[in-house]
């Protein structure tokens, strides 16, 4: 068998994949570039998969157009880009040491080969499967490919789901918990075998508020429920310790495993997460053997230890790194903070970082400030709430984390912490930036130097603070106007006393431990500051204030 040649051969017609190609183009005008993939539909944008699902996205064939409507097929590639993407195409093994790639044409079951100078694996990952579990059919699906998105979509068009059940509460659970119950009415049942949804991305405060949204639009989220089997019948069932649901259709989205059976099988390194191991360049340990994307291990900048970070900017830039390499430019993948944003109904998550449990387990010593803030000036119109919570490290005041949950702009603030936390920042780093204000878009000091008050403010002054999810100490006292406190009240305030009053009535304050609320808690921390050295007992204020601790926005 005659073996073709290529100056840089990709295996994987994705995100990585074809931007290592496109750019390699760039770099290499006059190089022969072929990408391989076994799917037939090639660069699709699989993050609007629920959204081609829910009907937002009406063209599912949207998700593989260009900005200026071109589909990117075979055809678009070869004369957009002059590169060779053959689809239909799956590699089956990789010999390094004749720089050679086997491959089968699934159409006709031929075999073919290419040698090749250059060589980038960008297979991506797949999904995870539940044990004893067949997902695939017509009612038992992931949310994966385009094939995925039509018949679960066509099944919604003619009425034939009226129930629906999500096994993992992650982004793709969340955003079809929203499809099937917002867009198509269906009821539906979240399934989480965790403590918390959204378990890889925010702490349980946070994600507490998120559940509230779900709950509220009529999803029932079960938690702490490990599916023990699903089976079809006429419809669905799914069997859990506690009881079994029947449904019309079932989604699996517990996570991703990165595709390296090719690579382990070849001599390429796969590190101890599951992804292939590669440097800042995006090499392996084979020579003129690259990887990138969802099938790599990236770096945390936060413990600077092996991560997965299956996003799809991250994998862009990976193989945009890729290509400088080869063509000897001088660029670098570093350390991920694997930023991500989520939307829930009408709700918006966004973190970066690590969270506060994720830096514990992995044997950090952290602290955790709170805060209820809005999206633009308290007195412009419209302004939307959100709740916050950033991570530090006890002994360095390095920035370890940010989580934002609200209905406003969350990914503001995320970004630009991100970029702090990326070049290894501290908490007073923070009180440097400089936002563009007007009331319209923002308030005059910027939520994130709020919480870096916040944060030193505990660490230099000792003043004290309990999570929104953490138990009143001592007795509760509400701080926040007669009105306030009958338009929401809190059950664990046992004395109301008005914060234009406290320090007339200080002596009313009752011996022992004092925990302080208001409604957003910046009246709270005064407080604290005022009387925290008059009194031997603990004086602490409920950070995030009512708002938060009711998780209403």
């Amino acid at each position: 068998m005659k073996s073709d040649y290529a100056d840089l051969l990709v295996l994987g017609a994705s995100a990585a994949g074809l931007k290592c190609a496109a750019r390699y183009r760039r770099l290499c005008p006059t190089a022969r570039i072929v990408v391989l993939d076994a799917q037939e539909e090639i660069s699709v944008g699989a993050c609007g998969l629920p959204y081609v699902i829910s009907g937002d996205i009406d063209d599912p064939d949207a998700l593989r157009q260009t900005p200026f409507d071109v589909l990117r097929d075979e055809h678009y590639f070869r004369v957009y880009k002059r590169i060779e993407v053959s689809t239909g195409i799956r590699a089956e093994s990789i010999d390094t040491k004749q720089r050679e790639v086997r491959a089968l044409r699934l159409a006709d079951g031929s075999n073919v080969s290419f040698r090749y100078e250059r060589l980038l694996l960008a297979m991506g990952a797949a999904p995870k499967s539940l044990a004893g579990v067949r997902v695939g059919s017509e009612r038992v699906r992931f949310v994966k490919t385009m094939d995925d998105a039509r018949t679960i979509r066509a099944l919604l068009e003619k009425g034939k789901v009226e129930s629906a059940a999500i096994v993992g509460a992650g982004f793709i659970g969340c955003e079809m918990a929203e499809a099937f119950r917002s867009m198509w009415g269906c009821e539906v049942t979240l399934i989480e075998a965790a403590d918390q949804i959204l378990p890889g991305m925010l702490d349980a405060d946070l994600a507490s508020v998120v559940q509230r949204e779900l709950e509220s639009n009529s999803v029932r989220v079960l938690l702490r429920s490990a599916v023990l089997g699903i089976e079809e019948g006429q419809g669905v069932t799914i069997r859990l310790p506690q009881e079994s649901i029947e449904v019309d259709l079932v989604v699996v989205g517990i996570g991703v495993s990165p595709r390296t059976e090719l690579a382990l099988e070849a001599g390429i390194e796969v590190g101890s997460c599951g992804g292939i191991v590669v440097d800042e360049r995006m090499r392996t340990n084979v020579p003129n053997v690259y990887a990138a994307g969802d099938c790599v291990e990236c770096r945390s900048v936060v413990t600077g230890r092996a991560m997965l970070a299956t996003l799809g900017s991250l994998a862009n830039r990976q193989g945009r790194v890729a290509a400088d390499h080869m063509a000897g430019k001088v660029s670098r993948f570093g350390p991920v903070a694997r930023s991500a944003v989520v939307k829930v109904m009408d709700v918006h998550a966004a973190a970066t970082g690590m969270t506060h449990g994720e830096a514990v387990r992995a044997g950090m010593r952290v602290c955790s400030v709170w805060g209820t803030f809005g999206d633009r000036a308290h007195y412009y119109p419209d302004e939307q709430r959100w709740f916050g919570r950033m991570v530090w490290e006890r002994a360095t005041s390095r920035l370890v984390g940010l989580q934002v949950v609200g209905r406003g702009d969350v990914t503001r603030s995320v970004d630009v912490f991100s970029s702090v936390l990326l070049r290894g920042g501290q908490v007073a780093d923070l009180l440097d930036l400089e936002f563009a204000y007007a009331p319209p878009f923002a308030s005059a000091l910027d939520p994130l130097h709020h919480l870096a008050a916040m944060a030193m403010a505990h660490e230099q002054d000792g003043i004290e603070a309990l999570g929104p999810e953490e138990p009143v100490i001592g007795t509760c006292v509400d701080l926040r106007s007669v009105n306030e406190s009958k338009a929401a009240p809190s059950e664990e305030a046992a004395m109301h006393v008005p914060m234009q009053e406290l320090w007339e009535r200080e002596a009313e304050l009752p011996e022992g431990d004092l925990s302080l609320l208001c409604e957003r808690g910046p009246r709270s921390m005064d407080a604290v500051r005022g009387l925290v050295g008059k009194r031997a007992a603990r004086v602490v204020y409920l950070a995030g204030g009512q708002g938060f601790r009711s998780k209403k926005l």
